[in-house]
């Protein structure tokens, strides 16, 4: 394996990419754009749903209540507090964004050969897998749509040619990728491992974390060499751009440490077990597909 901002011989992109959708199929089943469904998925949400899950220990809600309406209260927040923040904000840009893109595709029609598709689906389940694992916390919340500045930026990156949005693509997904990573760090700490509802927050949280190593695969394989050279020299620019939008994730944990780990993206800083199950390249191997538990489908705990 190597390093994500490593560029990838033409060749080798477009085998990445068939092998992708291949995994794509297996893991999410039929897309329908329409009903912003993905087959697989909606088996793991009724399972879900057939077996609510309440985790007892104390929750901070009047503090997640304050930072949710105001950033000021988050200094003085507990890390409770601010890893609910973060769970409830950190999709907000991706929900717009996928709205847009489905617009898109319902009147183009179905494209079920197009990763792109899976991916903005996949994201918009992500919403859906951030509102459950705060409902298994007692804390019933609903995803804003992006407002002032973020909303600007958005509405700007929308309209730029794929040449030049990808890049800010790809850095998007390696800091969502490694802010999930630290959630998911964090969930173990302040939930622990025993208890139904810990194992459905871990397993919530397991499944976005294997989707977006999948994403940052994708969007890497679609750069050339000349975009990932501009991806490596705006990471440092934009990873602080990205952290701002989601504000309680600035207390998550080192901010500073964060954006350096950013720049030096590699498969390594993914855990193990999620690697083990993620769409993980082998650069200069075919990807094997076989042996993955990802594609048996999604298991709800």
């Amino acid at each position: 394996m190597s390093a994500v901002f490593s560029p990838l011989p033409p060749e080798e992109r477009l085998s990445q990419q068939q092998a992708y959708l291949a995994w794509l199929r297996t893991r999410d089943g039929r897309p329908a754009v329409a009903n912003l469904q993905l087959s697989h998925r909606e088996a793991y949400f009724e399972a879900i749903d057939a077996t609510p899950l309440h985790w007892q220990g104390h929750v901070p809600h009047d503090e997640f209540n304050a930072v949710m309406k105001d950033a000021a209260a988050l200094p003085s927040a507990s890390p409770m507090a601010v890893w609910m923040a973060t769970v409830a904000q950190v999709n907000e840009g991706e929900q717009f964004g996928v709205r847009k893109g489905m617009e898109r595709y319902a009147k183009e029609g179905p494209k079920d050969d197009d990763p792109m598709v899976f991916v903005e689906l996949e994201e918009f389940y992500h919403t859906r897998i951030l509102v459950d694992t705060l409902r298994t916390l007692g804390a019933e919340v609903s995803i804003p749509n992006p407002r002032g500045a973020f909303l600007m930026l958005l509405l700007v990156l929308s309209t730029l040619p794929r040449f030049i949005s990808d890049i800010f693509v790809l850095v998007a997904e390696v800091m969502g990728t490694l802010i999930f990573t630290e959630l998911r760090r964090q969930a173990r700490t302040l939930f622990g491992t025993e208890s139904e509802a810990a194992r459905r927050i871990h397993s919530l949280l397991d499944e976005i974390l294997i989707d977006e190593v999948g994403h940052v695969s994708y969007v890497r394989s679609k750069l050339n060499p000349f975009q990932m050279f501009l991806s490596r020299a705006v990471v440092l620019v934009l990873a602080p751009v990205f952290l701002r939008m989601v504000p309680p994730a600035r207390y998550l944990t080192d901010s500073k440490a964060l954006i350096r780990k950013a720049r030096t993206m590699d498969w390594s800083y993914i855990p193990a077990d999620i690697r083990a199950r993620a769409f993980v390249p082998h650069d200069g191997q075919p990807h094997d597909l076989k042996g993955k538990e990802a594609h048996a489908g999604l298991n709800a705990a």
